[in-house]
């Protein structure tokens, strides 16, 4: 590859200015952030979004962060290729005959059956407790800091949970395309435990533990993924059956937040900063009351278990032809 055909065909060229600028007021603080371009480097155009997206409703004001916006899966796939073209004309003919052989083998077009049925919404949700890891019984690591630090990744890990929709075009016609790659990828085995939860089918990767569960469905025209404790998956889905009585993005302080922000963009999110600071502290502070020394320790064990601290964030990203640029507050709940 001509690395200066791979600098040009990747639009790296176009780029003109990064710029950071912070607020601070009385009832929170404020961050803008972005960069500029002559035009639309190729690298951005793989983010192939079609507008601000659909909050999602059904989710329940006690998990810790969500977000939604859009994607045109099928576009994102032709940029992809383009820009592979751009860069190399022969990553670009490898393309193709990877998706002929494809189609070959499996008798679907990923292009056409499976990416083309996705889009436009997407959305996502996720939740983390403070994991409860403990080193095993009988095993003495000589790298003690590493080991504390490894159980602490692994405390929070294990406590996240992370649930991710993708509208479908059409769910019949996906959901046959995909079955019918699975079936011819892995044939005659059973790779999936289903299991039912309110009248909906959850297909359950078999043999992950059930605090790292991985599992698919179908759904209200949704493609749904998720990952870690099954709870939050349930969560959503009984949201999805029943509006929940006090949504997320209804919430008042959250409502107003986002007014604060610009229309329009591509995506959105909320984080319950509070939360999620807590659930770290709560993993990294037994690792760090043994690490630390003299004064630093004694600031470290005079923490609170347990912060409580009512900070929330949200933000917007915005993608256009000349600049894309991320908004982001982070307030006190009233």
């Amino acid at each position: 590859i001509n690395p200066l055909q791979a600098w040009v065909g990747a639009g790296l060229d176009q780029f003109r200015m990064a710029y950071v600028s912070t607020t601070l007021e009385p009832e929170d603080a404020s961050m803008h952030m972005g960069l500029t371009y002559e035009e639309k480097p190729a690298l951005l155009k793989i983010y192939a979004a079609k507008g601000p997206g659909t909050p999602p409703d059904f989710v329940p004001a006690d998990v810790q962060q969500i977000s939604w916006g859009t994607m045109d899966w099928g576009a994102m796939f032709d940029n992809i290729k383009e820009l592979a073209t751009a860069v190399s004309p022969m990553a670009a003919g490898g393309m193709d005959m990877g998706m002929t052989e494809l189609k070959k083998k499996i008798g679907v077009d990923l292009r056409a059956d499976i990416l083309g049925q996705m889009g436009d919404d997407l959305w996502s949700v996720s939740h983390t407790d403070p994991g409860a890891a403990q080193e095993p019984d009988g095993e003495k690591e000589e790298d003690e800091d590493e080991v504390g630090l490894g159980l602490s990744a692994l405390a929070l890990t294990e406590g996240q949970a992370q649930v991710v929709g993708i509208a479908l075009r059409d769910a019949k016609a996906f959901n046959l395309s995909l079955t019918s790659m699975i079936n011819t990828l892995a044939p005659g085995q059973a790779l999936f435990e289903d299991r039912d939860f309110m009248g909906v089918k959850i297909h359950q990767v078999k043999g992950t533990p059930p605090n790292m569960s991985v599992a698919w469905l179908i759904h209200r025209d949704n493609l749904i993924f998720s990952i870690g404790k099954s709870e939050l998956l349930e969560k959503v889905l009984g949201g999805m059956e029943k509006k929940p009585a006090n949504p997320l993005i209804a919430e008042p302080h959250v409502k107003a937040a986002f007014a604060k922000l610009p229309e329009g963009g591509v995506s959105s999110g909320y984080l319950n900063a509070g939360q999620m600071m807590d659930v770290i502290l709560g993993a990294l502070k037994p690792v760090l009351e043994e690490q630390m020394e003299g004064d630093a320790a004694e600031i470290i064990k005079g923490l609170p278990d347990k912060l409580d601290l009512p900070w929330y964030v949200v933000t917007r990203t915005y993608l256009g032809d000349q600049a894309a640029d991320v908004r982001l507050r982070l307030s006190a709940k009233p």
